[in-house]
C-alpha cells in the first residue's frame, strides 16, 4: 500500500491537526482547573490567557484537519480523527493527572485498530459508490465479521466490572 505525495500531506495535516486539538482541549481544561482552584478569586474563563492559548491551538488544529481534506480523500482523513481521542486520553493522564482505566485502554486500542483498518482498506477516492455497491460490500463475510466483532467488543466493554471501568 502506497500513498501519493498529496495523500501523505493530507495524512500529516490530519494527524498533526488532531494532536493539536487534543493539546488544546487539555490546555483549556488545565486553565479551568487552575481557575477553579482559586476559589473566590476565580475569574471568567474569557480573561484567562492560558484558555485563549488553548482556543488558538484548537483553531490551528481544526484548520489543519480541514486542509487535510483538500489533499486526501475523506476515507483516509476521517478515521484519523481517532488520533484526537487517543492522544487526549494520554495527555489527560500525564498533564491533568486523570486516571486511565482498563476500559479506556481497551477503547483506545479499538480506535487505533479501527482507524488502521479503515485507512488501509479504504476504496480509492475515484471509485463511485452506488447503493448496489454498498449493499454488495455490506453483505460480504468480511464486513459481517467486522460488525460482529465490533458489537462483541462493545458488549465486553459494557460488561466489565465497575472496578475495571474506572
Amino acid at each position: 500500500l502506497t500513498f501519493t505525495r498529496q495523500e501523505q500531506i493530507g495524512i500529516v495535516l490530519a494527524l498533526s491537526g488532531n494532536v493539536l486539538i487534543s493539546v488544546s482541549l487539555n490546555t483549556q481544561k488545565y486553565a479551568h482547573n487552575q481557575n477553579e482552584a482559586r476559589g473566590a478569586g476565580k475569574q471568567s474563563y474569557l480573561k484567562l490567557k492560558l484558555w485563549w492559548a488553548g482556543m488558538t491551538l484548537m483553531a490551528v488544529g481544526e484548520t489543519g484537519n480541514f486542509l487535510a481534506y483538500a489533499y486526501a480523500p475523506a476515507t483516509i482523513v476521517a478515521p484519523l480523527g481517532a488520533v484526537s481521542v487517543v492522544s487526549n486520553c494520554f495527555l489527560a493522564h500525564f498533564v491533568l493527572k486523570e486516571h486511565i482505566g482498563m476500559r479506556n485502554i481497551l477503547g483506545v486500542c479499538l480506535a487505533i485498530v479501527g482507524s488502521i483498518i479503515i485507512v488501509l482498506y479504504a476504496p480509492s477516492s475515484d471509485q463511485q459508490l452506488t447503493m448496489d455497491v454498498l449493499v454488495k460490500y455490506m453483505t460480504e463475510w468480511s464486513f459481517i465479521l467486522l460488525v460482529t466483532l465490533i458489537v462483541l467488543a462493545i458488549l465486553v466493554l459494557f460488561s466489565l466490572r465497575d472496578s475495571i471501568k474506572k
